[in-house]
């Protein structure tokens, strides 16, 4: 008789569902033979969207280093209802930190990992399991080995929430360069993050410390707009970096949210991390952008478009070229 274990399907909350979490017992899951079992320890809570999967939003677009390989694992996107399975790009918090229980008996390309290994579980398309006391991996590569010295309950926080928040992070650090190192460069840049949900906080955290250790040191300020009361507690918990908190109360109009923003900013902001979950957050947060100078350019008649091609092959025009055709002005 096979063993039991439990398992847990957290569904959509809703106005006609008054029970959100499932709860089964399932067979534990035998050992894959170039894979391994793993002991889940702890998951990142989040629930399961009650909507139709596309491939416009599928985690490819966040996690693709492993989504073109799930077809080998023999894993599709379609299954089960009651399997808690998340999209990381939808909902990062599908995480997972656990022990390795057993390895298969094929198991090559180990890196170091072994039974009783600490890891935790790179999300991939097709990820089986997500909420159980057992889940098994078809191959190593979406194992990542962690420090002893890292508790695994803010390890199962890192694969989706934590690293899609550096890549956020790393891409606003490039804007950044621009906007202090550029042609039109500033003394200062400003950087507003929007939401004190999971992955803001993490963004809030990583932006700080690369910020106040790295090469622009006191160039760079961070305001962040949280919706709720709560938002200003969790970000003082911020102590590394001043960070300027203001609230986005939806009982006042836009015009004056944006014009509040801005003026708590300093003026409009070089660099918005948005996190919100509306258009009208993302409107919003547009608003508060500083303008963008357009490149160079010189204009010519249109009459003299041979002129401008023979300058533009010899590299003689600074930025683009137009051409008038008719005077409107």
């Amino acid at each position: 008789m096979s063993k039991l274990c439990r398992q847990v399907s957290i569904e959509s909350p809703g106005a006609t569902l008054k029970e959100c979490v499932f709860s089964f017992d399932v067979p534990v899951p035998e050992v894959p033979m170039y894979g391994a079992r793993i002991r889940v320890v702890y998951a990142g809570a989040c629930y399961r969207a009650n909507r139709t999967r596309s491939a416009s939003v599928c985690s490819s677009s966040s996690i693709g280093s492993l989504s073109g390989e799930t077809e080998s694992f023999g894993m599709y996107p379609s299954m089960p209802s009651h399997l808690g399975l998340r999209d990381g790009a939808l909902f990062p918090g599908y995480e997972v930190a656990g022990i390795v229980d057993a390895v298969g008996k094929a198991a090559e390309r180990l890196d170091g990992i072994h039974e009783g290994s600490r890891i935790v579980l790179y999300p991939y398309e097709g990820v089986p399991h997500g909420y159980a006391d057992y889940i098994v991996v078809p191959d190593f590569k979406c194992l990542v080995p962690i420090p002893d010295d890292l508790p695994l309950s803010i390890a199962a926080m890192l694969p989706t929430g934590a690293l899609l928040a550096m890549n956020i992070v790393n891409t606003a650090n490039e804007c950044l360069k621009t906007v202090l190192e550029g042609p039109n460069m500033k003394d200062k840049a400003k950087v507003l993050i929007v939401g004190t949900g999971g992955m803001a906080l993490w963004a809030l955290r990583i932006a700080a410390h690369c910020f106040k250790h790295g090469k622009y040191t006191d160039r760079i300020g961070i305001s962040v707009a949280t919706f709720k009361d709560d938002g200003f507690q969790l970000v003082k918990n911020c102590e590394e970096y001043s960070i300027n908190v203001l609230q986005w109360s939806e009982d006042l109009y836009e015009k004056q949210l944006i014009e509040r923003t801005t003026d708590a900013c300093g003026g409009p902001v070089d660099v918005v991390l948005n996190f919100g979950t509306t258009s009208r957050s993302l409107h919003r947060s547009l608003q508060c952008l500083a303008p963008i100078e357009p490149p160079p350019h010189s204009v010519f008649p249109a009459e003299e478009a041979q002129e401008v091609v023979r300058k533009l092959c010899n590299s003689e025009i600074k930025g683009r070229a137009i051409l008038k055709f008719h005077n409107i002005d």
